[in-house]
């Protein structure tokens, strides 16, 4: 796929949205674009992502107890950054999101996200697994009434 040849704020508007790719010839004859739109078009599962995701998985450790480490340090990093790209939204901004500040948003939380799906493979788990258990969680929570508070036993 070609990236580059698209404007990712553009390229942002058509994932959430596919009814707005354009139907041009770009879009719809063979070619990178195309594979771009298909891509854009195909239903994603956190199985994909993650199948997508360890293709790019190469760091110190993988597989191996060190693999963890890093994938945690990791999460940890990108949820910095992505705090810390909020951070100056609020300090430069006063807290408006333009398009541009919105997809330096989206890149980092697609960042934590890598990270998170890393961190459960190494585990030998998957990021379902991990919604599901977090989707069992929160909803025992409810029934108890126990949303509010803290600790991860509530």
């Amino acid at each position: 796929m070609v990236y580059h040849e698209v404007d990712f704020l553009r390229l942002t508007e058509w994932i959430e949205d596919p009814a707005r790719l354009p139907a041009t010839k770009a879009f719809t004859e063979e070619g990178p674009l195309r594979s771009l739109a298909e891509t854009i078009e195909h239903r994603l599962t956190f199985g994909d992502y993650t199948r997508q995701a360890t293709i790019t998985a190469i760091y110190p450790g993988r597989n191996r107890p060190d693999g963890v480490t890093y994938c945690a340090l990791g999460l940890v990093g990108e949820a910095g950054e992505t705090a810390n790209a909020w951070k100056k939204v609020l300090r430069d901004d006063e807290g408006r999101i333009t398009p541009e500040t919105r997809l330096k948003l989206l890149k980092e939380i697609g960042d934590v996200l890598w990270y998170a799906a890393m961190l459960a493979d190494e585990l030998n788990s998957s990021l379902e697994a991990v919604a599901r258990l977090n989707s069992i969680q929160l909803n025992s929570r409810q029934r108890r009434g126990t949303l509010r508070g803290s600790g991860d036993d509530r």
